[in-house]
């Protein structure tokens, strides 16, 4: 049975029992798209959103977004590739209310070097899955054969796990 990309990010999301969802991501045409569909369909579920937020991949030091991002949330989801977060990740470690380990993302951000560009403290637990349509970089690194998968970075390291089936949550706790 093949997966869909956000409704693996949600059963992550549940998971960690969040009272109320921030989202960020990137202005690119795909993460905007994502990071818009994810909030429609968290809040037609009942999940209280604090914000919807994007952000530049370049500025002076998206402290503003940031800020918005993390006011009012207790966990994250983020729609971003590698170069834009290596520029608000590290302003989000920074912020004193943000935590990697409450954070999913779309498999745009599953990308090996990204603690490099992002360093640890932007990184270290971040965590998300990817459906069919992961990136490139994801696909060689399949964990399963109907190119579902969940990854989450630990000591520097991108790890690929197989997606559990829809709705076993024993199965979910284990990926991350």
């Amino acid at each position: 049975m093949a997966h869909d990309e956000l409704d693996l990010l949600i059963a992550l999301l549940d998971e960690l029992r969040p009272e109320v969802l921030g989202i960020g991501h990137g202005r690119d045409t795909t993460a905007t798209r994502r990071a818009h569909l994810a909030a429609q369909r968290w809040e037609a579920r009942g999940g209280h959103l604090a914000a919807l937020v994007s952000w530049p991949d370049t500025a002076a030091s998206w402290l503003r977004q940031a800020t918005k991002l993390t006011e009012d949330a207790d966990t994250w989801l983020i729609a971003d590739h590698p170069t834009g977060w290596a520029g608000i990740g590290p302003r989000l470690a920074d912020d004193g209310r943000w935590s990697a380990t409450r954070t999913v993302a779309f498999s745009s951000l599953a990308h090996p070097d990204l603690p490099r560009l992002a360093g640890a403290a932007a990184t270290e637990g971040v965590h998300g899955a990817y459906g069919a349509e992961a990136p490139a970089y994801s696909r060689r690194n399949m964990a399963s054969a109907d190119g579902a998968g969940a990854w989450v970075f630990r000591h520097g390291l991108l790890i690929h796990r197989p997606a559990p089936p829809c709705g076993d949550s024993k199965a979910r706790r284990q990926l991350v």
